[in-house]
């Protein structure tokens, strides 16, 4: 898979634009690592990528850009921001919880394909991953992970995690236990911390034990040098908010370190379908006017879609596999989205790609022919 491989139409022609000097690793692993100790050059290989992304999408413009008036593709927006579709890198987390569906031969089985990113979620206070992190980047994927500043299952009340202890220097040991064993992972690692600040549900987020935007920033900030002393030049920073939720998340752009912490922007996302307060949410209304606002940051650092899925419709068994290709056919016409990250869990709703037969199929022909 290539990600910055483009194909475009031209009525019933069709021509490849690929950018020069990318090589398979190098599209391979959007995380490489980068020189952590001089600053702005530090996040050059994952700036590149972007401009790789953009550059690409001029091209395929210029080479195939889509007759005026013609309808948008089966499932896309005809808001999208550009006309030029590029190839999509995915991923998904896989909770390992002994059923079939979170195996990764499973998953690659249902897919068609080998995932480019594999996300696992871990506490502060946990013991670092290393070989779990080693097996993922061995698998040819990209590990990603969610480290979460707080006690699991213990709600959402944990003032010994509110920012400002973090900031005040009070789990520096944790941070640097972190920042000193990833270091020494020989892989490109994606690291995304305290994600979803923006929302209310976690004990990190802005609101919540007290926390302030600024606070989340000094945490970030204060992570971001604890890792440069420690050389992880592996690792790369990703900054994650929610999605907007009218009267539940704040301002997006107030949480954001700036271009010279961020080296990718992700947003996390969920259609959780009709009843208990939620309501059918398709691709476009749940993402456009996020991606919106996160383009519109003082950056050029990427995107992904960190972390995603969506409920079934029980009356409607198709209308989860018309979501899918929505989405999937939506992202491969943003502007710097690198891909999507996909939740294979059976949680507060049946996320899973493969919930149905219909939802499997989808996500696999989508990926047939976007990714």
């Amino acid at each position: 898979m290539r990600v910055f491989d483009q194909v475009c139409g031209v009525d019933s022609q069709r021509c490849s634009c690929q950018t020069p000097m990318q090589s398979d690793a190098a599209v391979r692993r959007p995380g490489m690592p980068s020189n952590r100790k001089t600053g702005k050059g530090r996040r050059q290989s994952v700036l590149s990528a972007a401009a790789g992304v953009m550059a690409v999408t001029v091209m395929a413009m210029g080479c195939a850009a889509s007759p005026k008036g013609a309808p948008a593709e089966r499932g896309e927006s005809e808001t999208a921001p550009t006309s030029a579709r590029h190839d999509l890198t995915w991923g998904v987390f896989l909770p390992h919880d002994g059923q079939a569906s979170s195996d990764y031969a499973h998953v690659t089985e249902v897919a068609g394909d080998t995932p480019d990113y594999l996300m696992r979620f871990a506490a502060l206070d946990d013991p670092v991953p290393v070989d779990g992190i080693r097996a993922d980047f061995a698998q040819g994927a990209t590990p990603v992970v969610a480290l979460e500043p707080w006690q699991p299952g213990a709600g959402v009340d944990q003032p010994s995690y509110a920012l400002r202890t973090l900031a005040a220097g009070d789990h520096d040991v944790a941070l640097h236990r972190w920042a000193q064993a990833l270091a020494v992972v020989e892989a490109p690692i994606i690291l995304r911390f305290g994600h979803e600040m923006n929302a209310n549900w976690y004990p990190w987020a802005v609101g919540v034990n007290g926390n302030t935007a600024e606070e989340y920033v000094r945490v970030w900030h204060r992570l971001d040098r604890i890792l440069a002393e420690h050389r992880a030049d592996n690792v790369q920073m990703l900054w994650s908010p929610n999605v907007k939720v009218s009267g539940v998340t704040t301002p997006i752009s107030d949480t954001f370190p700036g271009a010279e912490t961020v080296d990718l922007i992700g947003v996390s996302g969920y259609n959780w379908g009709d009843g208990e307060g939620h309501h059918w949410t398709e691709p476009a209304e749940l993402f456009g006017a996020s991606l919106d606002e996160l383009r519109a940051l003082e950056t050029t650092a990427p995107l992904l879609i960190s972390e995603t899925g969506s409920a079934e419709d029980t009356s409607a068994t198709r209308r989860k596999a018309a979501w899918i290709d929505s989405l999937m056919r939506l992202s491969a016409r943003q502007e710097r989205l690198l891909g999507i990250i996909w939740f294979q869990m059976d949680k507060e709703r049946d996320w899973r790609i493969d919930s149905s037969p219909e939802s499997a199929a989808a996500f696999r022909q989508a990926l047939s022919e976007l990714a």
